[in-house]
C-alpha cells in the first residue's frame, strides 16, 4: 500500500480484530460517541463526501468499513471494483470526517464488524436495499446498549454501480 510517506495514514487504518476492540473500548472509555458504517467507495464521489459528513454528525468518531476486492467482485460482479481496495482505503483517509478505517474481508461472518464495534449509531443507506422492520431491529440489537441505526438517503444522484 503506497502512502507517500504518510505515516498518519498508518495510524487510522486499523489492520486487525483486537486492535479495532481496544481503539473502540479507548474511545467509549473517553464517553466518545461511536458512529460505524461501510460500503465500497469505489469510485468516491461528492455523494460520499456528504454521507461521510452526515454519519460523523452523528457521534464524536467515525469508524468506515471497507469491502475488500475479492467481497466486492463477490457482490457486483468480476468488473469490480475499479479501483482497488489500497487505493480505496487510502482515498477514505483524505476525508477529513474519517477517524478510523477497517477492511472488511469475504471469508467473515455476517455482521462482522459490527458485533467488533458495537456502535452506539450505525450509518446504513437507504440506497443499499429496502430493509425490513425486522432486520432493523436486528440490526439495533447489535449496537451500544441503547444505540440506534439511521438509514441515510443518498446525497448526490452519482452512482458508482449505475
Amino acid at each position: 500500500m503506497s502512502t507517500n510517506g504518510n505515516s498518519c495514514f498508518q495510524k487510522i487504518l486499523i489492520k486487525d480484530d483486537e486492535t479495532l476492540r481496544l481503539c473502540v473500548e479507548f474511545n467509549k472509555r473517553q464517553g466518545k460517541k461511536i458512529v460505524l458504517l461501510s460500503g465500497t467507495f469505489d469510485m468516491v464521489h461528492v455523494g460520499h463526501g456528504r454521507y461521510l459528513e452526515k454519519a460523523k454528525s452523528l457521534g464524536d468518531v467515525l469508524i468506515v468499513g471497507i469491502d475488500e476486492d475479492k467481497k466486492v467482485r463477490e457482490r457486483k460482479g468480476d468488473d469490480r471494483p475499479i479501483n482497488p481496495e489500497d487505493e480505496r482505503l487510502e482515498m477514505l483517509y483524505h476525508i477529513r470526517h474519517v477517524d478510523f478505517i477497517c477492511l472488511k474481508r469475504s471469508g467473515q461472518p455476517p455482521k462482522h464488524l459490527l458485533r467488533i464495534v458495537k456502535p452506539h449509531v450505525l450509518v446504513i443507506s437507504k440506497a443499499t436495499k429496502t430493509r425490513t422492520a425486522e432486520e432493523l431491529k436486528n440490526l439495533q440489537q447489535l449496537c451500544e446498549e441503547g444505540g440506534r441505526v439511521v438509514e441515510l438517503e443518498p446525497q448526490a444522484t452519482t452512482s458508482t454501480s449505475a
